[in-house]
């Protein structure tokens, strides 16, 4: 024997309506139909309108997510051997192995840029954290947005968790950022937050003049 299913409840508040009309589109309501079709010749011209409204944006995504396109077959000669990857034109790929962290001139802090093109308007970089390390306060001249990915972070003296984001206002004033435990973020800038080109100075006398400290103490 079958366990009972659980009745057809009918929608009472718009939510409702979208919700049923959704669970319509994509799963269909089973058992349920014959419940369904009665509450749907009832329901009133206006719930009608909502649930077909619905139904048919669901049914638009799904559409111009979908294509008729058959599955490529399994090739196991790629799985071993990735090919390059490779976009179309208008798209930049940078894997993750790919890049550098530059220097800056703040101790234990640095940057790999992932986008930097004067059409954006916009810098995306990584930006990493030592243990310990401490910005000081700076004015945002564009907006500025972080999302951390993993460690802690400190803004204005508010710790962030890793997933959580955070949007600085153009002509805001940031107090400044500490990291206990050192971190990764992503950042999206406006172009006139990065002077990349005294970013990519530094970095390259900074790391030469690692190189002289290192040969001159033989380690």
């Amino acid at each position: 024997m079958n366990p009972r299913l659980p009745s057809f409840l009918p929608p009472q508040v718009p939510d409702q309506i979208r919700e049923l009309a959704h669970l319509y589109a994509t799963e269909g309501l089973g058992e349920h139909e014959d419940a369904f079709d009665q509450w749907l010749t009832s329901a009133s011209h206006e719930d009608q309108k909502i649930f077909a409204s619905e139904v048919d944006a669901v049914s638009t995504l799904t559409m111009a997510v979908l294509t008729d396109d058959t599955p490529p077959p399994l090739d196991l000669e790629a799985i071993v051997n990735p090919p390059k990857k490779e976009f179309p034109a208008g798209f930049f790929f940078q894997g993750s192995t790919e890049g550098e962290y530059r220097e800056l001139p703040v101790k234990g802090a640095r940057v790999k840029e992932l986008s930097n093109s004067p059409a954006d308007g916009f810098t995306v970089m990584m930006l990493e954290m030592d243990p310990g390390c401490r910005f000081p306060g700076h004015n945002h001249k564009g907006s500025e947005q972080v999302y951390l990915l993993d460690g802690d972070l400190y803004s204005d003296g508010v710790e962030l968790s890793p997933g959580d984001f955070l949007r600085a206002a153009a002509d805001s004033h940031h107090g400044g950022l500490a990291s206990k435990m050192g971190c990764h973020a992503l950042i999206i800038t406006a172009q006139q937050n990065y002077p990349a080109k005294a970013i990519h100075l530094y970095d390259r006398l900074a790391k030469s003049a690692r190189r002289v400290k290192e040969k001159i103490m033989g380690s």
